[in-house]
Formats: structure tokens, C-alpha cells, sequence
């Protein structure tokens, strides 16, 4: 089987980076995002989803796949994604919708998009939970919506419906993913009682 890399979709505050930490503690590979966006320093201290680059830093860096949010750019470093495609037989990033075709090019049959569908309401408490306040809330889902980030399950290889119970998610990502396995009728058993 040929090394693949899941690239999770969907609108900001799907909860995209809430399951890559937990495959991360898992053990999954991760092929971080290079961003130029300064407020990733405060939400991700440890620098284990973003790596905050300078946009003189980020425009002399080799990308294959580069893209913006919001008006800042974001991008996976051509090391980063031959090392993964390499070492590891699964991994994981992030992306949208324009560094998916850029990736797609590239990777073709090892890249598998799989898709974050949440609804208005989860999406505004999962934002409300992370602290945002109204007018920000507003503005990400102005922009989502204008952006289409809503509709890139239409693209997408797999689509989790994702109501931000974690567990329920994880689970399925981890199936999608062929990280979980059946179980003879006797073990079953005693799982379910």
C-alpha cells in the first residue's frame, strides 16, 4: 500500500485541529502548515500545528501547496511533504479547498480529503467555547460562507458530520483512515455486553 497523507477540510472552527491533536497523541504523523498569521503564536504556543513565519520568510520558502485565509497565506514546505510521503505510511494535515488542487497534482492517489461537516449552531458554540466574540464569529462565517468553505464537501473523498462530540468523530477519521479493526464475534460480546 502506497503512503498516504488525509488532508482534513472544512470551515474554520470545524474542529479540524482539535482531531489532528488527538492523532497526533496517537502517534499519527503530522506535516505541519507554515502560516504567516501572527495570532497562531497565542493559540498554538507549542508550535505543533503552525509554524509563524515572516511573509519575507514564507515568500522564500519552496511550497507545494500555498494558500490564504483571511488574508493570511498558509502553505505545506516541499521537505516536510517528501519526508512524510517518505517515512510514514499515513499522515495527516490540514488544507482548503485551493491547496487540495494544488496537492492533488502532485500526490494524486495518496492524498485523501476527507471533509469537517458541521452545522451553523455547533460551529458558533465551538467558536464561543475558544472565546471568539460576536462580531468575530460573525466576520469567520461571512467569510466562510463567501469563500464556499461550507460546500468543499462536494469535493471531498469522505465527509464526517461532525456535531464536535470528539470521540464520535476520531472514530470514524480513524476508520476512514484504516486505523481500526473488526473484532471476532466473542470479543463482540464482551464489549457490548
Amino acid at each position: 500500500m502506497a503512503n498516504k497523507l488525509f488532508a482534513l477540510l472544512g470551515p474554520h472552527g470545524a474542529g479540524k485541529a482539535s482531531l489532528i491533536k488527538e492523532l497526533m497523541q496517537m502517534g499519527v504523523h503530522y506535516v505541519p502548515l507554515y502560516t504567516t498569521r501572527d495570532e497562531w503564536k497565542d493559540a498554538d504556543p507549542d508550535h505543533e500545528l503552525m509554524q509563524v513565519v515572516s511573509k519575507d520568510d514564507y515568500m522564500q520558502r519552496a511550497f507545494m501547496a500555498k494558500f490564504t485565509y483571511n488574508g493570511d497565506y498558509y502553505g505545506i514546505d516541499k521537505n516536510d511533504l517528501l519526508t512524510a510521503m517518505r517515512d510514514h505510511s499515513i499522515s495527516v494535515t490540514m488544507l482548503d479547498e485551493n491547496g487540495t488542487k494544488q496537492l492533488r497534482r502532485f500526490l494524486r492517489v495518496n492524498l485523501v480529503t476527507v471533509f469537517l461537516m458541521t452545522e451553523y449552531v455547533n460551529l458558533i458554540e465551538h467558536l464561543l467555547t475558544r472565546h471568539y466574540n460576536n462580531a468575530e464569529i460573525k466576520d469567520i462565517l461571512q467569510y466562510d460562507e463567501t469563500n464556499h468553505s461550507f460546500s468543499g464537501w462536494k469535493g471531498a473523498d469522505f465527509v464526517i458530520k461532525h456535531t464536535h462530540e470528539l470521540p464520535v468523530a476520531l472514530i470514524q477519521l480513524l476508520s476512514i483512515m484504516g486505523l481500526t479493526q473488526p473484532v471476532d464475534a466473542a470479543t463482540l460480546k464482551k464489549l457490548v455486553g
